[in-house]
């Protein structure tokens, strides 16, 4: 009678245990360019996912062609079967509770998408804002106060059924987060779980490429207009922003005649003192050189 009892109650409680193992599973895409990352960082990053509280499998999308983290991400959601599914990139690296945590979050405020605060490998600083509602994140996200995150991004699959944007090379995965809470919301977790190593070979620190850049933001704009509507509202304090970056970013590169050409056009989008100041000394500077 004990032994039929036995028997019974491991096949009532095996198909339950098998049941959560399968829901907790975890892929993790890892976008690889071997261009631009050495083998001893991606292994510290397969470590550490490996090294998780929780099982977690490493996906990694090996990009030999130079097509982008966008392609390679979205060749790993093609593939991937598991119900939650992290994107690490190959040079970022996680506490050991990071994933555990993020699944709890999720299933406690009944999210689709988690992400972590995350801090600097060298500098240790945080790149992620506070932020108490999905309108004030999609704001730090629009005007940068919010970046470096996809590496502390986990999603559950069966709710959040997007791709990559392939046609634009910067803030696509700000685009895929910001499009992905619209399916049922974000979590926040404000401890600092992921760490984002920024080196010379990195695909972040290469090519910099201002035309190109520029290009993508307009892009992004767009598209992030389609979602949040509201957003056609805030165009001239976004433009201005970004124009007066840009003109910044010329200016340090010597290139004068293009900080005015961007500086002048942060103006006719919104009046500000500091951009009519900065336009003052890229035409000075022109004048000289």
């Amino acid at each position: 009678m004990v032994q039929l009892m036995e028997t019974w109650v491991d096949t009532l409680i095996l198909p339950v245990c098998t049941f959560q193992c399968v829901m907790n599973e975890v892929q993790v895409i890892i976008p690889y360019s071997p261009a631009h990352t050495p083998q001893k960082y991606l292994d510290r990053t397969i470590s550490t996912i490996e090294n998780q509280t929780i099982s977690a499998e490493p996906l990694i999308i090996t990009d030999e062609d130079q097509r982008g983290p966008a392609w390679a991400r979205n060749q790993g959601l093609k593939k991937a079967q598991a119900k939650y599914l992290a994107f690490c990139d190959a040079d970022d690296y996680w506490k050991e509770s990071k994933l555990e945590k993020q699944i709890r979050k999720l299933n406690s405020e009944d999210t689709s998408l988690c992400i972590t605060q995350t801090t600097n490998h060298d500098s240790r600083e945080t790149n992620v804002s506070a932020f108490d509602s999905t309108t004030e994140f999609v704001n730090d996200v629009l005007y940068k106060r919010s970046q470096s995150f996809i590496s502390s991004v986990l999603i559950d699959g069966s709710r959040v059924n997007i791709q990559f944007n392939e046609e634009i090379s910067r803030r696509e995965d700000h685009l895929f987060v910001l499009q992905a809470i619209t399916h049922s919301g974000i979590s926040f977790i404000p401890e600092e779980l992921t760490i984002i190593h920024k080196h010379q070979s990195g695909l972040s620190e290469s090519g910099i490429n201002l035309q190109q850049r520029i290009q993508d933001e307009e892009r992004f704009y767009n598209e992030l207009k389609r979602l949040y509507p509201i957003l056609e509202n805030q165009q001239d304090d976004f433009w201005h922003l970004q124009y007066y970056r840009y003109g910044r970013k010329y200016y340090y590169q010597r290139d004068y005649k293009m900080s005015c050409v961007y500086l002048k056009k942060a103006l006719k989008h919104k009046f500000n003192l500091k951009t009519l100041v900065a336009l003052t000394l890229s035409r000075a500077a022109l004048l000289i050189n």
